[in-house]
């Protein structure tokens, strides 16, 4: 599995059966296999499921590469396409998803072999990257959650997306623990460890204190958000109650006064903008909702697009009144899980008209930075590659403040 990319460095994951070590070669379009730097790739051997992860530096910005594992008896057979291409090109695409479990119309979960075909050079989980299973109360019992993550992650139709593109990922309460889970989740530090051993995110937390950090690739800057460590109870009373921490928040804030791209994306695993149902959202915590939103107010931070997932619908929210320009979100979800109702536009009041997906499928973005106005474009595809939903382009221009 590839994880974080930039214009001179992969980050690689793996897992195998017993525990082993092994080197990564490298061949670049035209090139030799050459033995990568920062070897060899040590697969952990303290757990059931070994598994680890190494950087490999030096390379060279917009090149794609080919990749292998040597093991000590040789080339370990590759299930798909090993390769990736380093940041730095003017275009190129970012995908996105959540929900992603056996319990949809294709228990298979054939959508991922669909995105790889795509050819994204990333692609963001947004949460609920596994269910663990409710008749099992398998959140109850940290073995039974290891062999659900073994099991999703060892899907067939998952491995060509995992090997030949970027991935990064934050939770959700279905892979965290039980439904609409907090802080109080007795197997909170467990849960995170097991998460924190299956995705080669560029970090975890500010001080190892959760699954947020950002990404930074050419024109956009990605802030991954977690609504669940430091979550206080939906139905708490307590005034102001929390939502990130404040520790989540210094990070936060510093990170989106500093970043200078034209585009950031503002990644959580609810929705920020709907107040139109009853489930999740940023609108149970009202006083961190208006935190952020009065905090780019203030600071002028240009560039600001959300997206979430959590509602197994797919939808674009726009509200032109809460900054000095549209502020957009995306939601994407189901990527493999069931398939929540349709809500009629008139009852959305922030709904771009005819938006609404209610289909297994995932997000695309489309980048464009070879002009004078950079360029977003999303669009929305289904199980087999068909486009759902309206495309729906921004200009970096858009998204100014008018201050």
């Amino acid at each position: 599995m590839l994880g974080d990319i930039t214009s001179s460095s992969v980050k690689v994951w793996a897992a195998a059966d017993i525990p082993l070590r092994f080197h990564i070669e490298l061949k670049a379009e035209g090139g030799e296999w050459h033995q990568a730097e920062n070897n060899p790739l040590l697969v952990l051997a303290n757990s059931d499921n070994p598994r680890g992860s190494c950087q490999i530096n030096g390379l060279l910005p917009d090149t794609e590469y080919q990749y292998r594992l040597i093991a000590s008896d040789g080339v370990v057979a590759a299930k798909s396409s090993q390769k990736f291409r380093t940041t730095g090109a003017d275009k190129y695409r970012l995908a996105f998803g959540s929900c992603a479990g056996d319990w949809g119309p294709d228990p298979s979960q054939s959508i991922f072999k669909t995105i790889a075909e795509q050819h994204p050079q990333w692609f963001l989980w947004m949460g609920d990257n596994i269910y663990y299973s409710r008749v099992r109360e398998e959140w109850n019992d940290i073995d039974m959650m290891r062999e659900r993550w073994a099991m999703q992650r060892s899907l067939p139709h998952l491995q060509q997306l995992l090997s030949s593109t970027a991935h990064a990922s934050t939770w959700d309460d279905h892979d965290y623990g039980p439904n609409n889970s907090d802080k109080t989740y007795f197997l909170r530090d467990e849960s995170y460890e097991l998460y924190k051993s299956y995705w080669p995110n560029p970090y975890f937390g500010s001080d190892d204190d959760g699954v947020y950090f950002s990404l930074h690739l050419n024109g956009v800057d990605v802030f991954m958000l977690d609504t669940r460590f430091h979550r206080q109870p939906n139905n708490s009373s307590v005034p102001n109650k929390e939502l990130l921490g404040e520790q989540q928040w210094r990070w936060l804030l510093r990170e989106l006064s500093a970043s200078r791209a034209p585009f950031k994306l503002i990644v959580s695993g609810m929705q920020l903008l709907a107040e139109y149902h009853k489930y999740e959202s940023w609108s149970m915590f009202n006083s961190e909702k208006q935190r952020l939103l009065n905090y780019l107010v203030d600071n002028n931070i240009d560039g600001v697009v959300l997206l979430s997932g959590d509602r197994h619908i797919g939808e674009i929210l726009r509200d032109d009144d809460v900054l000095g320009y549209p502020l957009v979100e995306f939601t994407a979800s189901p990527l493999a899980a069931g398939v929540g109702s349709s809500t009629d536009d008139s009852l959305v009041k922030r709904r771009v008209a005819q938006s609404e997906i209610t289909a297994e499928h995932f997000g695309i973005l489309d980048f464009d930075f070879s002009g004078v106005d950079p360029t977003l474009i999303y669009s929305a595809m289904g199980q087999h590659g068909e486009q759902l939903g309206l495309s729906y382009t921004l200009h970096a221009s858009q998204l100014k403040s008018q201050q």
